[in-house]
């Protein structure tokens, strides 16, 4: 959209809280500079404390200058697929721009400006086994992310990853109802598909257990907004309690 037409939106509105949908909100540096620093202004002059929530990517804690502008524009947490902590995977799936070593620290700086970071990995990838996924909660909370997010990894039609699938004979099913990112429909390479589907589901449950939900909150900066995010991630995670064997 137009710069002017956003800010025309943010005007005419009486909410003061807002979600930028952009998959990223960098995506254009110069459109985002140029937008916040027209917002600022809009918040200077018409006294409106607004707060908002995005989608980036990791590599915005590299970027300084953006994350002054954002915390003066009253950001409060970004969306950021971190995707794996598997190199090997990320360079799989055309993510190499994410480097897992730089992901503490980038976590921390962000973080820094009062900006929550709102994590999300895909479960199944090609390198991934029982243990690396175990393991997951722990790197979580080493690394210090405010709220994870799991997604089954899904071969949606189209992808490069839908025809490897198809071709090497690892697709369970093409009935899209169940391509909802929480069901398995392949094959994977380290463990059998009924394994990794509950073992994602363990996954959400030992995440979201009230012991390691108390330790993030103590270490956030928002720690209202975090708990209530993180009190609907448990609920969530509560309905994968019971596993039951999908029968496509």
């Amino acid at each position: 959209k137009r710069i002017d037409t956003v800010i025309d939106e943010i005007r005419g509105n009486k909410y003061k809280k807002w979600i930028f949908y952009d998959p990223n909100f960098l995506a254009d540096r110069n459109y985002a500079k140029e937008l916040l620093n027209k917002i600022i202004q809009l918040k200077k002059s018409e006294k409106k404390g607004l707060k908002w929530t995005a989608s980036a990517t990791i590599n915005i804690g590299n970027d300084l200058e953006i994350l002054e502008l954002m915390k003066k524009f009253g950001c409060i947490g970004l969306v950021i697929g971190l995707e794996s902590f598997v190199q090997e995977n990320l360079d799989g799936v055309n993510k190499k721009f994410n480097n897992v070593k730089e992901y503490k620290k980038l976590v921390k700086t962000i973080q820094s400006y009062g900006i929550s970071v709102l994590a999300t990995l895909m479960i199944g990838m090609e390198t991934d086994t029982v243990e690396s996924i175990r393991e997951i909660p722990n790197i979580i909370q080493e690394i210090g992310v405010d709220i994870p997010r799991y997604n089954v990894i899904t071969p949606y039609p189209g992808t490069p990853f839908f025809e490897q699938l198809k071709r090497e004979g690892r697709l369970l099913t093409e009935d899209w109802f169940y391509y909802d990112t929480e069901t398995v429909v392949f094959k994977p390479k380290n463990m059998s598909s009924d394994t990794l589907q509950k073992e994602f589901y363990k996954l959400w449950i030992d995440t979201f257990t009230f012991k390691r939900i108390l330790r993030r909150v103590k270490t956030s900066r928002n720690k209202g907004l975090k708990f209530i995010l993180e009190m609907f991630s448990r609920q969530h995670a509560l309905k994968f309690g019971k596993y039951k064997k999908v029968k496509f």
